[in-house]
């Protein structure tokens, strides 16, 4: 399979119709201490799932798929890596779309993928250590909307093809497989995190700018001055004082 799909060696893959949703594929696997370097990729998601637990519509044509990491990492370094995976997917897209260099393509922190503003796709990263594992298995899951995306009053979302860009879930996988591959060894397991978060700075959208960050019990208001080295959102409030947010929604103002 991975010949026929052009995968890093080290990568395996696992190709389903119909799916409950791929990262939970990919945490059952996990459970029962498989080897990881898989790729779990389906045509449709029954169950698809973003961060705290929305529902992703998931119809074919799109993208959907999870990568099942073992990696022996310390749970600090693990927070870091939400920004390479980030950065190998705008990569990804931008590639295999042939985008041009001023696309207005983004990255909104945490894990959006915008195009003209508009969610393009998401990333969910999932974790556990099963009794009696060595190292943490890690589902990196991502979800792009390649032919069509979901009708959402709440929130603007686009797909590729609306903007003329035709790409197949096929390509996509090659693409993801080994740009998040080339990223991983430039993060190399956190020690190489400050290269990847200034990739992760030039592609993000709203630095700089008046943002509101939907916290689980309240809505905080203030500058976007970036990220620190842990991923965390750095906010400069209109008091002056700044704070630093580790979960939240960003809502950009026009």
């Amino acid at each position: 399979m991975n010949s026929a799909h052009k995968l890093p060696d080290h990568h395996r893959l696992a190709l389903f119709g119909d799916i409950d949703s791929t990262n939970s594929e990919a945490l059952r696997r996990a459970h029962r201490c498989e080897p990881g370097g898989v790729w779990i990729v389906a045509e449709r998601q029954l169950q698809g799932r973003g961060r705290s637990g929305r529902m992703w519509q998931s119809e074919k044509g799109n993208f959907y798929g999870s990568l099942l990491l073992q990696l022996d990492i310390a749970p600090d370094a693990l927070q870091q890596l939400p920004l390479a995976i980030g950065v190998a997917a705008y990569d990804a897209i931008s590639a295999v779309a042939q985008l041009p260099e001023n696309s207005a393509l983004h990255l909104k922190w945490p894990n959006d993928i915008l195009l003209e503003r508009a969610k393009l796709g998401g990333i969910l990263i999932e974790s556990m250590k099963p009794a009696g594992a060595t190292a943490t298995y890690v589902a990196i899951g991502i979800g792009l909307n390649l032919a069509h995306h979901p009708d959402d009053a709440t929130r603007a979302a686009t797909n590729l093809n609306a903007h003329n860009y035709a790409v197949t879930p096929s390509a996509m996988l090659q693409a993801l497989a080994h740009a998040i591959d080339l990223r991983l060894g430039v993060w190399d397991l956190g020690r190489g995190n400050e290269s990847i978060r200034q990739a992760w700075l030039q592609r993000a959208i709203g630095i700089g700018d008046e943002v509101s960050v939907k916290l689980s019990t309240e809505v905080c208001h203030g500058i976007f001055e970036g990220i620190d080295d842990q991923g965390a959102l750095r906010l400069r409030q209109k008091d002056g004082t700044k704070r630093r947010i580790t979960f939240g929604d960003v809502m950009l103002h026009a």
